[in-house]
């Protein structure tokens, strides 16, 4: 597998990991939540998943290697 695509993955799983229970805990009304296709879920469904990708395209970029230019 390619590396750059490994990394991601693992970044990216431990945003969803950290994100979405977190967003849950933070939810005024979590009964809401599961209610498919409501307002509340919907909301709270992109804000999670925006934060998650978001977080993830940033730890990605900060993490990839740097290149020294040994003189």
């Amino acid at each position: 597998m390619n590396p750059n695509l490994k990394r991601f993955l693992i970044i990216f799983t431990i945003s969803v990991v950290v994100h979405f229970p977190l967003f849950y805990l933070f939810e005024e009304d979590k009964t809401c939540v599961f209610d498919w296709a409501s307002k509340c879920s919907n909301s709270y469904l992109i804000r999670a998943s925006f934060q998650c990708i978001f977080l993830t395209l940033i730890l990605f970029y900060f993490n990839r290697t740097k290149k020294v230019d040994k003189q």
